[in-house]
């Protein structure tokens, strides 16, 4: 990994850091007003940072650290790096920062099979039980789901019903089953992946990727047919909304006035400057980096990333 980075000066101006993860869990950032940067010690395959970058959650390649509840590292500024304990069992979907850094939100599958929902501060912990798939909202409310049957929960308030989850993706079987699998926030919009399935045997039907106000009015709705949504996300302005496919690991970024896909590339990932300006894809053959909403092309940066996130910080 080079030390230092060229980058065209307008870019530099954006700052922040540009947080990634390789497919062998080489993990680091560039100080992107600096186009320094720095490789983290360790294997980390999954990087969380907190969106003023002050902190950052890094997740152990190890699903034996997971389970005895030791998956989890958090790195404060200076690079010191200290343990995030969690309850015992396996971490499942993205963690989610408050928009104050205060808390970090984690999924966990917990021995017995029963999901729980952590809410992690620096020197204590408080849970869920039920819960998953934490976001915020720009207004601070927290967002939460209980998997089955399906329900997205804002605030404490449902805005997702089962039945509401029933109407917009409608059974094709008696026997099928609808889940959420992914949630992200951003504003005052949720994305939100749902999935519909056959338990026994395990046969997906179809999944639909949907995007609501906090208050629950739908405003975007997309069916993705085998592909199963493993990670949303929402651009900062609410114009575009993206996922990665569980199959294949691919990211489509999609325009939420009309549904057309933004861009074409082969990327994994997808994440925007602090300031919203820019657009960065993860690529096997480097993070590209693009005006948004534009979508002119401005560099690549050598880094073969499978997971990228654009924090503040210096």
């Amino acid at each position: 990994m080079p030390a230092s980075v060229v980058l065209p000066s307008a870019l530099r101006a954006a700052g922040g850091r540009l947080w990634w993860s390789t497919g062998d869990c080489s993990a680091g950032w560039l100080a992107v007003g600096l186009g320094r940067t720095h490789t983290l010690a360790g294997r980390y395959c999954h990087v969380w940072p907190a969106r003023n970058g002050f902190n950052v959650v890094l997740a152990d390649d190890s699903r034996v650290d997971d389970l005895d509840g030791g998956g989890l590292r958090i790195v404060a500024p200076g690079g010191r790096e200290a343990p995030l304990a969690h309850t015992p069992g396996l971490i499942t979907g993205d963690l989610a920062w408050s928009p104050d850094g205060a808390v970090v939100g984690a999924c966990v599958s917990t021995r017995t099979g029963r999901p729980v929902l952590d809410l992690l501060y620096p020197y204590s912990r408080r849970e869920i039980p039920g819960a998953c798939q934490p976001a915020w909202t720009g207004a601070g409310h927290l967002v939460t789901t209980r998997p089955w049957p399906p329900r997205l929960v804002v605030a404490g308030r449902v805005v997702l019903s089962p039945k509401e989850a029933a109407a917009l993706l409608p059974g094709t079987s008696v026997l099928a089953r609808r889940v959420v699998n992914a949630v992200a926030a951003a504003g005052n919009r949720i994305a939100v992946g749902l999935t519909e399935f056959n338990p026994q045997p395990s046969i997906l039907f179809t999944s639909m990727l949907v995007v609501l106000s906090s208050d629950g009015k739908v405003v975007f709705r997309r069916r993705l047919g085998p592909h199963v949504p493993e990670t949303v996300g929402l651009a900062p302005d609410g114009t575009a909304v993206w996922y990665t496919n569980a199959g294949d690991g691919t990211a489509r970024l999609l325009r939420i006035r009309d549904g057309r896909r933004v861009s074409l590339i082969m990327a994994h990932r997808y994440t925007w400057s602090p300031d919203g300006r820019y657009l960065a894809a993860a690529t096997d053959s480097g993070v590209l980096v693009s005006t948004w909403p534009g979508g002119r092309y401005v560099t690549a940066i050598p880094i073969a990333a499978r997971d990228l996130s654009w924090s503040g910080g210096a």
